[in-house]
């Protein structure tokens, strides 16, 4: 996903393939649709240092970026925010304001990931680039790259055929480390039906680098019948044996082809001790590539979705997510701006993601700032004193607005004023209230404005007072 100018990752892969990356704009491949389609990386000062020699030995690593795609969505009042970053537990998601402030945004200070990242350990996963990096093995095939008729594109695949009757096998590359567990998936298609069985050899070395013996996944030949043909999906999972301590070679086999007869194989999926191998890598949403684009590893971060129903209207905001790692840093969206389309919503700090739209009955409401100050007279002096709190508070007065149905209402009255927060109201920015306003509202009166029963139409007052926004950062 990360394209442009920024490298494809940096997360070492095993005990190698530390990669570096350049600060600079990053497109978003594939896009999410009607949202910001790039984003700009700043690495922490020690990742612009990480590749010099920090305490006297060895290169210190650098992370893998995440990212961020913005999308306004005026019609909710929310803009929503897609954010990523692999293998960081708890990245801190803000808010850029045009005033320069940087505020954090409820629900994602810090985000809570929606699930954990993922890794595709072989090198060439999809043969989009080719058949780079395959061994032929058993049967010693002759195998090329072709054309699969079954999907759209990209839908290139690896063709692996045999001379002589036999068994048929294909070596992927791949920098798999270690685990007690080797789970993997792949698309497979048999030409014709085999007499054998379809088998997934993984041999491994001990620590001194010697043989430790290899672990056989194996499907019967009956089993290997909804293969033939077309393509289907195969996932499945080894133990490691007792003195293992590294994945050497993985070999995808199909035994008793005849002459002639080949296997086709796509979207593999090395995983490694993760149980999920659904096809994903370096170009899926949230992904990066560990190096070169479509011949390494990569990284799936899982895509956290936060709408910020505190967001200003009709002003330039810009968002960020940076990782709490020391070496982690930060990205940045392009500016984006919420248009209001005249709309007032409000949001409460417990359900940041629903506002609700708000039909004022003015346009505009009368304000008291009050003076909280004392006037004293000492004794024997002609003129009195002003004895003050050093500031004139902020504004009090009195919101009417309107609900049109019961089940409105009744939504005000059980989810926006019984907890008696402070409540934020977003006005559009020509109404000259800023970036919004907390109010804390005092005693509701529900009008009926001479309405029957029937008439579910309602009104609510209630005297504000202008207080401090509660905070946005969780633990």
């Amino acid at each position: 996903m990360a394209r442009g100018n920024v490298g494809r990752g940096a997360v070492p892969f095993g005990a190698s393939n530390t990669i570096t990356i350049a600060p600079g704009s990053t497109q978003i491949i594939p896009p999410i649709p009607t949202a910001t389609t790039q984003y700009t990386v700043q690495p922490s000062q020690l990742s612009i240092r990480g590749m010099t020699s920090f305490g006297g030995g060895g290169l210190l690593p650098v992370v893998l970026q995440g990212g961020l795609s913005v999308q306004t969505m005026p019609d909710t009042g929310v803009a929503r925010v897609y954010a990523w970053w692999p293998n960081e537990p708890a990245p801190l998601l803000s808010r850029a304001q045009p005033d320069g402030s940087v505020v954090p945004v409820r629900g994602g200070f810090p985000i809570k990931p929606s699930g954990l990242t993922r890794n595709n350990y072989c090198q060439n996963p999809s043969i989009e680039a080719g058949i780079n990096g395959f061994v032929a093995a058993t049967g010693a095939p002759t195998i090329s790259q072709v054309t699969r008729t079954d999907i759209a594109a990209p839908n290139q695949a690896l063709k692996a055929v045999i001379a002589g009757a036999g068994g048929c096998g294909v070596k992927p590359p791949h920098v798999t480390p270690f685990s007690n567990s080797f789970n993997f998936g792949f698309d497979l298609l048999i030409s014709t039906a085999p007499t054998g069985t379809i088998s997934v050899i993984v041999s491994y070395a001990t620590s001194t680098g010697g043989s430790a013996g290899s672990s056989t996944f194996s499907m019967t030949t009956a089993q290997a019948i909804p293969y033939v043909g077309q393509f289907g999906r195969i996932s499945g999972s080894v133990a490691a044996p007792s003195t293992a301590a590294s994945v050497t070679t993985v070999e995808i086999l199909v035994g008793g082809l005849p002459s002639s007869g080949y296997i086709e194989l796509d979207h593999i999926m090395f995983s490694g001790q993760d149980t999920n191998t659904t096809y994903a890598d370096g170009d899926a949403a949230g992904a990066s590539w560990a190096g070169v684009a479509e011949l390494s590893a990569s990284v799936i971060a899982p895509i956290t979705i936060i709408d910020d129903g505190e967001c200003p209207l009709d002003q330039s905001i810009r968002y960020s997510i940076r990782s709490q790692s020391m070496i982690g840093g930060t990205v940045y969206s392009p500016t984006i701006t919420l248009n209001s389309n005249g709309t007032t919503w409000a949001t409460h700090p417990f359900f940041p993601t629903q506002p609700r739209r708000v039909v004022v009955k003015e346009s505009d409401i009368d304000k008291v700032y009050p003076a909280n100050q004392g006037i004293f007279t000492p004794i024997g002096a002609n003129y009195p004193i002003a004895v003050s709190s050093g500031n004139r508070q902020a504004s009090t007065g009195t919101w009417v607005w309107g609900v049109f149905s019961y089940a409105e209402r009744d939504d005000w009255l059980i989810n926006m004023l019984d907890t008696l927060q402070p409540i934020l109201f977003r006005m559009p920015a020509a109404y000259g209230y800023g970036y919004g306003r907390w109010y804390s509202l005092g005693d509701v009166t529900e009008q009926s404005l001479g309405l029957g029963p029937l008439q579910d139409m309602r009104a609510f007052s209630a005297p504000f007072i202008e207080v401090a926004g509660p905070s946005a950062v969780t633990f």
